[in-house]
């Protein structure tokens, strides 16, 4: 299984449907990051012992961080009954090789290549490749008919990974998005997650360079062309506040420039 959904009663839902379908016992859980729609149902999957959790090296960052007590505090009180039984759960394997190097698992005639693909999105991204299908699961590195959100990660990073998708899997057969449908080749999610990127890292660049201050660079950043993609007015100002600060941390003092 990949990923685990956003609270334990989802969990258990997701694990009924799987019952629905098959008896077969569900040997791994891969998490591809440690957001919470992703990871929070992981409590549901506790209740078998045979089931191994697989976790970026990052995700302990984020299990002992107070961005993530605050979190779940607020889904247990504006969704009590779905966050009934959470426990946080360290995984029982992590992924710590270098980045966009894999460990692989294999499942009878499959094989599953579960990449490090950095801090993309989160503390940590997982990218897996499923074999013989050729079906490339990129989770939140690229979305799909929805604006993206760059959450904990680097947009550096960020462009470098996708980099790395294009060159290395251009011809999966499907590549499965975090949200959003899935792709065939060639993958206009992917081109166009990183041209919004590349466009909001020259763009919060030129408003360090030229001395515009945080609040006024992102109140005035816009990208007509995705504003009809889903939670554009929610992530796009969050997007170029971390992509500013990131910019800023990355120029030379105000003092060198002065002096160059």
């Amino acid at each position: 299984m990949i990923d685990a959904l956003g609270t334990p009663k989802l969990g258990r839902r997701f694990i009924a449907t799987i019952r629905s379908v098959t008896d077969k016992p569900i040997r791994y859980l891969a998490l591809t990051h440690n957001h919470p729609d992703h990871a929070y149902g992981v409590s549901a999957f506790r209740s078998d012992d045979d089931v191994q959790i697989i976790g970026h090296q990052g995700i302990l960052d984020y299990l002992d961080s107070d961005r993530m007590a605050r979190s779940v505090a607020y889904r247990q009180e504006v969704l009590p009954q779905d966050m009934q039984d959470f426990e946080a759960i360290r995984p029982d394997l992590l992924i710590d090789v270098a980045r966009f190097s894999n460990k692989h698992i294999e499942l009878g005639t499959h094989r599953f290549d579960i990449y490090n693909a950095g801090m993309h999105h989160s503390h940590g991204d997982l990218v897996i490749h499923q074999l013989p299908e050729n079906i490339l699961w990129i989770s939140d590195l690229a979305f799909n008919q929805r604006s993206t959100h760059m959450g904990e990660g680097h947009s550096q990073q960020a462009i470098d990974g996708l980099d790395w998708l294009r060159e290395n899997f251009p011809d999966a057969m499907l590549m499965v998005p975090g949200h959003g449908s899935a792709q065939s080749p060639p993958f206009p999610m992917v081109s166009r997650t990183r041209a919004y990127i590349q466009r909001l890292r020259d763009e919060m660049g030129r408003a360090v360079e030229e001395g515009i201050g945080l609040l006024e660079a992102t109140q005035s950043s816009d990208f007509p062309d995705w504003r009809h993609t889903r939670l554009y007015k929610e992530n796009h100002p969050a997007n170029a506040s971390m992509v500013y600060r990131e910019m800023e941390q990355a120029s030379p003092p105000q003092t060198d420039k002065l002096n160059r």
